[in-house]
């Protein structure tokens, strides 16, 4: 995703319907952000989807280390070898239907 450049990517509501295909094939294109503007003030941002879709995979990364972070200060945390025991004493799932060995 590209910097935003004041002169070319803030553009008022009423250019995006007049040119909303072109707009959002060059979002596409070109990984850029356009914010779109309704009475001067942002009210929205496009992006691509490609884009979004990497947002939204930093965001729960950052979401998954927090909650990390948070459970080992509070000791919710496991050994090694609490882990291994968990695992071991699991119950295991049944096997796919026709893997048994007759």
């Amino acid at each position: 995703m590209k910097n935003i450049q004041v002169s070319n990517d803030i553009i008022p509501i009423a250019k995006f319907k007049t040119n909303a295909s072109s707009i959002m094939e060059d979002v596409k294109l070109n990984h850029k952000s356009i914010v779109i503007t309704k009475k001067g003030e942002a009210a929205g941002v496009l992006i691509s989807p490609e884009d979004y879709d990497r947002l939204v995979e930093k965001d729960t990364f950052r979401q998954a280390i927090v909650h990390g972070l948070h459970d080992a200060e509070t000791g919710k945390i496991q050994s090694d070898t609490e882990s291994k025991a968990f695992r071991r004493d699991s119950p295991r799932s049944a096997p796919p239907p026709g893997s048994e060995k007759s």
